[in-house]
């Protein structure tokens, strides 16, 4: 199962559209959005550990004995494989996009398609005050 996830994981492409902000945290971080970016920016959240409640809930009603639980999974695999697919890449997409973009730690805000990174700030406002005055001239 693992081996397969990771597949999948490694299979999906990353579009970053410069005038995108992308916020990257747990579900335990909220990001305050109270004051909306000017010039047209695009907000998108991603949570990096989205695909664990996935995890849990596809184990969830799974046999405690390795190789049965196996076989179930198999057999849920084979019956679910298209939705599964799908499942499984919004789940992981947040940790995809993070991995992507080289991110190290959370929670983090990136401009200019992830060229510039702000750590732990999870106000969209403060993100951008600081990227303005330290993002590259042009």
């Amino acid at each position: 199962m693992k081996i397969l996830l990771l597949f999948l994981l490694l299979s999906v492409g990353v579009d970053v559209v410069a005038k995108e902000v992308w916020l990257f945290g747990t579900k335990d971080q909220i990001f305050t959005q109270k004051h909306r970016l000017t010039n047209n920016w695009t907000i998108k959240h991603f949570l990096i550990d989205g695909g664990v409640d996935l995890e849990n809930t596809l184990s969830q009603n799974l046999s405690s004995d390795k190789r049965m639980a196996t076989d179930q999974m198999n057999a849920f695999f084979l019956a679910n494989k298209n939705q599964l697919a799908q499942q499984v890449k919004s789940a992981w997409q947040g940790a995809i996009n993070a991995q992507s973009l080289n991110i190290e730690k959370v929670p983090a805000i990136t401009f200019d398609g992830g060229k510039s990174v702000i750590y732990g700030v999870v106000n969209t406002a403060q993100a951008l005050q600081i990227y303005n005055k330290h993002k590259p001239k042009q």
